[in-house]
């Protein structure tokens, strides 16, 4: 794949899928793929564990730079329900989850919080 399609494709609104992996420990990681199954089978081959389920949060038509701000709005939601949220594998827990929050970020989070734990149960599951 040259470097021209993928700057391209990053750039391209499309359906991109966001997803949390959760851990038995009331932990999680929040990500996004444009392609669940797959990236659900990448993980597979790259945390220490493989104790854990993917759950897809939601699918939008998106950027990749705003699908990332709905990422840091779940870290965020996640994180006033009480998990805890890892950073890319192998999963080093993010201590200051408020970090790279910005206003955009913080109202989409207040959007998501009272509703995480539901979707945590209604999403579609790989795995587990």
């Amino acid at each position: 794949m040259s470097e021209g399609w993928d700057r391209s494709q990053r750039h391209r609104r499309r359906p991109r899928n966001l997803y949390a992996l959760i851990f038995p420990n009331k932990r999680l990681y929040i990500g996004q793929s444009v392609d669940p199954k797959r990236r659900f089978q990448q993980h597979r081959g790259t945390w220490l564990t493989n104790d854990f389920v993917m759950v897809v949060l939601s699918c939008q038509v998106t950027t990749e730079a705003e699908a990332a701000d709905w990422e840091h709005a779940y870290r965020q939601a996640a994180a006033w329900w009480g998990w805890g949220v890892y950073s890319m594998p192998p999963g080093f827990l993010i201590r200051n989850v408020g970090g790279q929050m910005n206003g955009k970020r913080r109202r989409m989070a207040w959007k998501l919080w009272w509703r995480f734990l539901g979707q945590k149960r209604r999403g579609v599951r790989y795995g587990g």
